[in-house]
C-alpha cells in the first residue's frame, strides 16, 4: 500500500497519509504519546530500523498535529479517535 486517505468531516478535507503516518494515526487512539510511540517502535526489529523509526514517528505525529487530525488531550480526559495525551 502506497498511501491512505483520511477524511476530516469538520474541515471537509481529505488527506493523503503515507503508511507510517497512518499507523501513527491509528496508534494515537486512546493512548498517550509515549505509549503510541512505544507501540510504533515495537514493530521494528533491527537497531538501525528502530533509530529511523523514532524520527519517522515524530515527523508523522507532527504532521498529524498540523493537519488537525490528532489533538493532545489533558490526562484523564476520555480519548476519542485520533486523540493522544
Amino acid at each position: 500500500m502506497g498511501f491512505c486517505l483520511v477524511y476530516d468531516p469538520a474541515a471537509r478535507e481529505i488527506y493523503t497519509l503515507n503508511p507510517a503516518a497512518w499507523l501513527v494515526f491509528e496508534l494515537c487512539r486512546g493512548r498517550t504519546r509515549g505509549d503510541a510511540e512505544a507501540e510504533y517502535l515495537s514493530t521494528f526489529d533491527e537497531r538501525e530500523q528502530r533509530a529511523r523509526a523514532v524520527t519517522e514517528f515524530a515527523d508523522s505525529l507532527e504532521r498529524l498535529f498540523r493537519l488537525g487530525l490528532v489533538v493532545e488531550q489533558p490526562a484523564g480526559k476520555e480519548q476519542e479517535r485520533g486523540e493522544t495525551r
